[in-house]
């Protein structure tokens, strides 16, 4: 199992008590948290709103920081399928803007998921730099986050131009589209842009795979870090020190959720 999965599960299993315990209560709790986590106000609230503890307000957090990378995971996957095929024949979107639209997300998707990993390390840190058993966190933080931006700065730095001053200028989508402007001016044409369509395609898929490759160990290195200052052997979110000290002198969320009676 890979790291990310293995964080994935136990985070999943820690926050699934706190949605258990609201939906005992009212089945429009746990949709309440969380929208009220992501920010949301509900127009009605529920009749008797459940108050989060502060190890569960502390889990809610690791747990909605780890969905964001998630999702951006999800993104970066997703593309490498969506450019296999081109699904809008007479829809007046054309091939080159179709493939260059998903090249130019692709890069964006890499910078936020890059932005989500930082925040999310730094978060985890924050958390945890008072737990003695874990001391060394902020100086293997930094190197984690070290090694991520290292490996993403390449893709940031084709991508910060885009944004700021100019589209992206990439030589083999600039010919697709070239190509794509003459194909009706004889069969010449047409047939070199089939062509150039079939290579560019190609070696764009080939670059999100090499890319999403390298980009999944990265991540798991990054994931197998943070279990170890996140959750015990037992896979149990360890509680953050700075929770400990506030009279809560239980080691793991599995006995505080075990013995104390929710609000």
């Amino acid at each position: 199992m890979s790291a990310l999965k293995k964080f994935q599960n136990d985070i999943i299993h820690a926050v699934m008590p706190q949605n258990k315990a609201a939906l005992e209560i009212d089945s429009v709790m746990v949709a309440y948290h969380i929208g009220a986590y992501l920010g949301y106000t509900e127009k009605e609230l529920p009749p008797h709103p459940r108050v989060l503890t502060i190890h569960e307000m502390a889990i809610q957090r690791l747990f909605f920081g780890f969905m964001e990378i998630s999702m951006s995971v999800d993104n970066i996957r997703n593309i490498s399928v969506y450019i296999r095929r081109f699904p809008y024949n007479k829809t007046g979107i054309t091939r080159s803007a179709y493939l260059r639209y998903h090249v130019e997300n692709y890069l964006n998707e890499l910078y936020i998921l890059g932005e989500r990993m930082k925040t999310y390390v730094t978060i985890v840190q924050r958390m945890y730099k008072g737990n003695v058993a874990v001391s060394h966190v902020a100086e293997s933080g930094k190197d984690i986050w070290n090694r991520v931006s290292s490996a993403l700065k390449p893709f940031i730095n084709i991508r910060n131009p885009h944004i700021h001053k100019q589209r992206i200028s990439d030589h083999d989508l600039d010919m697709l589209t070239i190509f794509e402007r003459l194909r009706t001016e004889g069969e010449q044409f047409s047939h070199l842009y089939e062509e150039t369509w079939r290579k560019v395609c190609r070696i764009k898929r080939i670059w999100i795979k090499e890319t999403n490759a390298s980009v999944m160990k990265l991540i798991d290195v990054y994931f197998g870090f943070l279990h170890k200052l996140v959750f015990d052997s037992n896979g149990y979110v360890c509680v953050p020190a700075a929770l400990s000290n506030k009279g809560i002198k239980k080691d793991s969320v599995k006995h505080r959720l075990q013995n104390e009676v929710l609000p």
